[in-house]
Parts: C-alpha cells; structure tokens; sequence
C-alpha cells in the first residue's frame, strides 16, 4: 500500500513514508479484510447512523497522506484533529515523532470510545481522544502559541472561528471545504486573522454532524424526477420550469473536448464562481429529461440550462477516450441560458484549466466588503473569497490597494531611485524548454506528474540570475530525461503569458530546437518521478485531442517554425 501511495505522489517527504509505514491500518478497521483495509484507493467505514448513512470511517490512505504532507509537520508538533476515528490520529503522531502530540475530538462517544482503545492496542500513546464539539476546537489543551497543525476529517461547508483562532500564526489548517457542493481538502496558511489558501486536493468525507451541520434547500420538479438543489446561497425562481421541462430540448456544443479521465473540479469551481442562478440536478438513473444524473445547471425564472457530456472517440483504455462537453437548455430563454454556459466553459478552456485552482482568502465575518480583495465572494459565516481567474476579476473596492497609484505616481515626473521603480514594474518569470521530435518529425512531450492532463517540452523556470534561457533549456533538459541533446541555441519561439488564475506574474518563454531524437536518445530517457511520468510520440494532429486549444496552438506553430527555418511569437492573451 504505501508504495503505492508513493509511486502515485501523494507521499513525497520521508516522514510522512515512514509513518506510513509504521501505523498499522488494520488495527484501525478490524471489521474489515485486510485487503480493505491496505486498500490505498478505500475509505473503510467504521460506523453507520440509523439510515445506513455512513458517520465514521477510516479514510483513504492516498488522502491521509496528501492532508498530512499539507500540514508541514515537524518532530515535536501538536496538532488537533476534528473527526475522530484513531488512525489518522496515530498516523499524525507518527509523524510528528518522537515528541509529537495529537488531540482527536468527536461528538460521538461511540467514536471516541473506540479510538481509544484502538490507539492504545496500537501502541499510538501520544493521541489524546477527547468527547466534544469539533468545531470549538479543544480550548483547555492548545499550546501556547496555537496549535502547530488542524485537521478536519469530515466535510465542513464553513469554517469555524476557532479554528483559525486556535491555530498558531503562520501553520496550516487542512479541511474539506464545500463550496458550491463541490468538496476540495484545503490547506489553508494563517495569516493574522485571514487564512490563505496554499493546496487544493479534490475529495470527499463524510458529513458534518455538529450544530453546525447545513441542510441544503431543494426543490423538486417533473412531478419530483428532476431535483433541483442550491448549495450556497438563497434558493433561486423556479417557477415555469415545470413547464418548460415538458417543452423541446435546445442543445448546444461547446467544442471543448477532455481526456476520459480528466479532473473537472476546476471547471465545476469556476461554473459556479461566475454563472448567475448556479444550482446543481439531480436525477435517478435512466432520466430522459436530464441526461446527466448529478449536473451543475443555472436556472431563472421560466428556463434553465445544464452541463452534460457526449463520447466523441472510444478505446479501450479510459484515459484514451475523448468527451465533449454540451448544454442541454429548457424554456424560453433556453437559446441564451445555453450560450452563456457554454462560454463559461470555452473561457475555463482559454484561461483557468491549465493554471489550476484560484487564489483564495477567508476573512472573519463581519468584515467590511472594501477590506475584502477583489473577487468573487462566497458568504458564509467567516467570510471565504476567492477569485476565480483575471477574466473574472470584480473592480476593486474603494480602499484597495490599485497598480492605478502607482501609475499615477510614476507619470507625475517624480524620480525614484532604481530600487524603488524597479518595485513598481510588473513581474515576470522565464522559461527555456525545447521543442523534440523523432526522426519522423513526430513531437515527444513528457506528462506533467503534477497535472496528468497537461503535456509539455523538457524545460522549465530559469532559477538562477546569472542563468540564461538557454543554459536554462539545457540544465532542466538533463534534469528531465537525462539527455543533453543540442549544443547550439536555434530558438523557435517567445511566448508571453500574461498573470492567469494563481499565477500572478507574466511570463516569457524561449522555445529551443532540440532536434530529432534516434531510437537510441528516446530509449535512454530517464524521468525524474517528480516532474514528469510519461513519455509520448505522436504525429502532430493527434495531440489535438490531448492539449487545450492554446496550448495545440503553441505546439503547431513551433513545429510550423522549425519546418520553415523561422521564429515565431505567440500572446495568450484573455480573448486567446
């Protein structure tokens, strides 16, 4: 199990390996085969309520691994878990060894019975479980100065004040946060009294049962086959739909084509960040009326409009299928409803689905909205704002810091000194990569161990000031693959990138040609894991359907440059 944990990425330090390695998962879940039980993909649940609904269980290890490498743990922390269930507890303990201490509290007595005994058969005696209301934190046992690490192990849709105040300036808080009914474990980063986002992982957890558990307004529609469910935010008019779900269906390709394993929580973040009457469907199995059984939709008054997908290539292996995705619009507006979602989704193409998640904030609540960055703001009790990408960006509120100061600053004549000026020019980051093919002229790119759907050349970020483009090119290319594999600059391309998503800085980069590789060159490529794990040669037209529409782009006209002898530049501007 764990090396596979680790094969996969999701355990890069050795401490959190190693306590892997050291917690027995077993003693943890004894209900279950042990199989189940070193199962690195399975949650195993421990505890049901009278529903059948599951209230406790042993999370995945690939997950527990992942929240804690987020936490940044150190010999000697203590942290405070939320949601007890003892192994995670033990696997916190292990690795904030020798030292560490861990405080598990739950409102279940059951729960908390339970992970005593199991911590103590276990051997785990630094995991202090406590009967209590997770959400006020564990007031008589914080350190001095705040707890070193919080974790939270079952779904929250806020985030409580004690967390934020219980937590030691500049440590993280880790918790699946549900936004828009999407769920993403974050790692947040205190700072003062407002908390940063750092990590994002898409998950899923059991719900919250506390008193501050939310149930989510629904209404049902189609005599109650279709419903229709707000997950944050007032319910919207649904009045008319019942009728208009009776009319023609409007649809409407998009023209956006994913992989058949591709990730969609960014563009099911963005969808509900930017569309107006945001709302999810759901419908049982074999539903004609909504083809998608759990669908993000925008509704208003008489019409609504959802987002679905067709197979457009089959093939054996998932990962080598290809969808397109679709609106599927109902009423009198359906025409403009569909339209507006489908740019939604061509714009998530152009501009947010290679940059990954957006920069987000949570402040208090009660916190004047000019104090509030510039962005899209999701009002729940402690106030957490996020900024979906620089398309999307609200003017700024009266009081914010604006680069408009600055320029009028400058343009008044006034000299500053060159360290001052320099501070007030925009930033940029550089890259030099290049671009190979084999001797049939077919591109080979390597994929991003970071982002599976993402292909890219052998380069990356210059990290040196007296470093070039080049000798960037050249330096990362060995990294990469091992390979040295051109000794004259013949650049290609410049490509410029303006501040996208999370990435606030433009960027420049210098694409090399780094020849035709021999069968010889292409089977001594050796991958650094944590960079890169695949390598793959196709004909160009093929990597159409493996690239966004950008990126293809960029791919081709290098490739045109190199056949014609030239340079080319390339902008990815907002409209690209």
């Amino acid at each position: 199990m764990t090396d596979t944990v680790i094969a996969k990425g999701w355990a890069p330090s050795a401490r959190v390996r190693q306590a892997l390695r050291t917690v027995p998962r077993h003693r943890f879940a004894p209900e279950a085969p042990l199989r189940n039980a070193y199962d690195d993909n399975l949650a195993v649940v421990t505890r049901r309520d009278g529903a059948g609904r599951a209230v406790s269980s042993v999370s995945a290890a690939w997950l527990q691994a992942d929240m804690a490498e987020h936490l940044r743990l150190e010999p000697g922390m203590t942290v405070f878990e939320a949601g007890s269930g003892g192994c995670n507890a033990a696997l916190l303990a292990a690795v904030t060894a020798p030292t560490g201490r861990v405080i598990s509290v739950d409102l279940d007595p059951y729960v908390i019975r339970r992970t005593r005994r199991l911590c103590a058969e276990a051997g785990s005696g630094r995991v202090t479980a406590v009967l209590g209301d997770g959400r006020l934190g564990a007031p008589g046992l914080v350190p001095p100065g705040g707890f070193d690490g919080m974790s939270i192990t079952h779904n929250v849709w806020d985030i409580a004040p004690a967390w934020r105040g219980q937590l030691a300036e500049g440590r993280f808080l880790v918790l699946p946060l549900e936004m828009h009914g999407y769920t993403g474990a974050i790692a947040l980063q205190r700072h003062g009294d407002v908390l940063h986002a750092r990590d994002w992982t898409y998950c899923g957890f059991v719900r919250d049962r506390g008193a501050a558990a939310r149930t989510t307004p629904t209404v049902a529609l189609a005599g109650g086959a279709v419903t229709v469910r707000w997950e944050d935010g007032a319910p919207g008019d649904t009045g008319g739909l019942d009728a208009a779900l009776d009319g023609p269906r409007h649809e409407l390709a998009t023209g956006v084509v994913i992989p058949g394993e591709y990730s969609l929580e960014t563009l099911q973040l963005y969808s509900a960040t930017v569309l107006d009457g945001h709302c999810r469907l759901t419908v049982p199995e074999g539903s004609e009326s909504v083809t998608q059984r759990d669908a993000a939709a925008i509704v208003g008054e008489d019409s609504l409009a959802y987002l679905t997908s067709v197979k457009t290539h089959d093939a054996p292996q998932p990962a080598d299928r290809r969808h397109e995705f679709r609106v599927h619009a109902y009423g009198p507006a359906a025409p403009e409803r569909a339209e507006r979602f489908a740019t939604c989704v061509q714009d998530w193409d152009r501009h947010v689905r290679e940059t990954g998640y957006p920069p987000m904030t949570v402040h208090p609540a009660g916190t004047p909205d000019h104090e509030l960055p510039a962005g899209h703001v999701l009002d729940k009790t402690s106030r957490p704002t996020t900024t979906s990408s620089p398309t999307t960006r609200a003017p700024n509120s009266p009081g914010d810091s604006t680069d408009e100061t600055l320029k009028e600053y400058l343009m008044s004549g006034t000299w500053l000194p060159p360290e001052q000026y320099i501070a007030t020019l925009p930033k940029a980051t550089i890259y030099g990569c290049f671009y190979v093919t084999d001797q049939d002229e077919r591109p080979i790119q390597l994929r991003s161990a970071h982002n599976p759907a993402v292909w890219q050349w052998p380069g990356g970020n210059l990290d040196d000031p007296e470093e070039t483009p080049w000798d960037c090119a050249v330096r990362e290319c060995l990294e990469e693959t091992g390979l040295r594999i051109a000794d004259t600059p013949r650049l290609l391309a410049v490509h410029f990138l303006p501040p996208l998503g999370d990435w606030t800085t433009h960027k420049i980069g210098f694409v090399f040609d780094g020849g035709q590789l021999d069968r010889d060159q292409i089977d001594r490529i050796v991958l650094d894991p944590d960079e890169h794990t695949e390598v793959a040669i196709r004909p160009l037209e093929e990597w159409r359907q493996e690239m966004s529409a950008f990126s293809f782009r960029l791919l081709a006209a290098v490739a045109e440059a190199r056949r014609s002898g030239s340079v080319c530049y390339l902008e990815q501007s907002p409209a690209s």
